[in-house]
């Protein structure tokens, strides 16, 4: 996959880890073309996950959607209880990925982090801004350390401001209504006793899709106007 493959709408991420916490464990990410999935628990799933692509690190391209997503609930969420839920089950959902990667120790340290920042967002609210600015900045610097030698060099300020605008635009995908409408998907799921809860999968899913095509027209169009590096 390409860099410009792994941008992923911040709060879609939240959603499908909120979605994730009434999987079972053994549930897994995949990622390709600006959009985040679940792939159930089944006999294919290794072999569908190696057709696709996807590996235990999809799990680290999490890292920057998570943060921006945090830092966007501390900025316009902290008061509306139906996102705060959201958060809640995201971190319910990410705790149930560490138990699918039981075995692996850098991956479970990945999802301990992830944890701890929803955590604290969550616990701090609009205090959390200054912590979780600091963290894309540091994060960002490591990035412009390990681009590969033969790019042009580029300024960790200039990395900032193109995700920046990126995750900027996608936040205004999310208006009040399609809040309001993926919260009540959502909360009926945490409402549905287990075995009936498909159509309701379905229906989050075929939602969700109708999300994405538009966050992915985002990301082409800044994609597209933009030549820096990622």
């Amino acid at each position: 996959m390409t860099d410009r493959q792994h941008v992923l709408d911040p709060l879609s991420v939240i959603i499908t880890l909120a979605l994730n916490s009434f999987k079972p464990v053994g549930t897994k990410l995949s990622v390709s073309d600006c959009k985040i999935l679940l792939h159930d628990v089944s006999m294919l799933q290794g072999t569908v996950r190696t057709l696709s692509g996807d590996t235990k690190t999809n799990v680290k391209i999490l890292h920057f959607p998570i943060i921006h997503a945090c830092r966007q609930f501390a900025k316009y969420w902290t008061d509306d209880d139906g996102v705060v839920f959201l958060f809640q089950r995201a971190r319910a959902g990410l705790a149930n990925l560490w138990h699918t990667y039981n075995e692996d120790r850098d991956t479970k340290a990945c999802i301990n982090t992830y944890m701890n920042i929803v955590a604290s967002t969550l616990q701090n609210g609009k205090k959390s801004i200054d912590m979780l600015d600091m963290l894309v900045r540091l994060d960002v610097t490591d990035m412009a350390v390990t681009l590969p030698t033969d790019e042009p060099a580029v300024a960790p300020s200039d990395i900032v401001d193109v995700r920046k605008n990126i995750y900027d635009k996608l936040h205004k995908v999310w208006d009040a209504n399609k809040l309001t409408i993926t919260i009540s998907l959502v909360k009926e799921l945490d409402t549905c006793p287990a075995p009936n809860r498909q159509h309701l999968f379905d229906a989050t899913d075929s939602f969700m899709c109708v999300i994405h095509l538009r966050c992915k027209q985002i990301i082409d169009s800044i994609y597209e106007q933009n030549d820096k590096p990622w």
